[in-house]
């Protein structure tokens, strides 16, 4: 049965800090399903400032699959949404998303989604319920950032920190101020409350990490947080009220 690839193009922007252990399992399949999927596309692998193999790891990977992978090295680690943002300018494509290079999020109906690519929509993620959970504590510190997002910003999104797809041009056009986990929230809101676009909820699949622990519970990430919901706060509900 042959299958019809979309016309649409997209970018996956995957940061990667000290991820040697994981990025090929994350990098190889995402190019089988980009390929059987889409008629154009390109993989942005961000090397975040590494200490570890990552940046050659991720040069293998470019060198094997030219013209689809392209590796950007940064000298330090300025943070997830930081190499979001960098990798951002470059995109060409009509949509763009990332993907961790831990493994952290399935690939299992990524593919799916694919076909739902909309120039007027963006596609927003949210993990459903698995055999693998996050901790208890950042399974409830997400809930409250979930439930304060939606009462100050007056919308009902189940997740602001999965991998969503957004028509790049809309994206562009934002100023992001976070460098770290808080920027796919930012872009929603902005994108949302400022382009006025439709959105559609996916759910994926969470794994438990092969190697390595997770950067989110930091606290300069808890600063970015709080710093980049002030900054929103101001724009979208202050400027309202005054």
């Amino acid at each position: 049965m042959k299958i019809e690839l979309s016309s649409y193009s997209l970018t996956v922007i995957l940061p990667a800090y000290n991820e040697a252990k994981n990025l090929k399992n994350v990098a190889l399949p995402l190019i089988d399903i980009l390929t059987t999927k889409l008629t154009s596309y390109q993989i942005i692998i961000v090397n975040d400032g590494s200490t570890d193999d990552t940046g050659s790891i991720a040069n293998e990977i470019a060198e094997q699959n030219k013209n689809r992978v392209k590796v950007i090295h940064l000298d330090h680690n300025g943070g997830i949404g930081h190499a979001y943002m960098t990798a951002l300018e470059s995109v060409t494509t009509d949509f763009v998303t990332w993907l961790p290079s831990d493994g952290e999020i399935s690939l299992e109906g990524f593919s799916e989604m694919l076909d739902e690519l909309n120039p007027s929509s963006i596609i927003v993620t949210y993990p459903q319920h698995h055999h693998y959970q996050r901790n208890f504590l950042r399974r409830n510190l997400s809930k409250i950032y979930t439930t304060i997002l939606n009462l100050s910003f007056n919308l009902n999104l189940k997740y602001y920190n999965g991998n969503s797809i957004f028509p790049t041009q809309s994206l562009k056009k934002q100023i992001i101020h976070s460098r770290r986990f808080a920027f796919n929230a930012e872009a929603l809101i902005h994108v949302i409350k400022k382009e006025g676009l439709r959105y559609t909820e996916r759910p994926f699949i969470l794994n438990e990490r092969s190697h390595g622990q997770s950067k989110a519970i930091r606290l300069n990430s808890f600063l970015d947080v709080f710093r980049s919901y002030i900054l929103l706060f101001k724009l979208y509900v202050l400027s309202r009220d005054s």
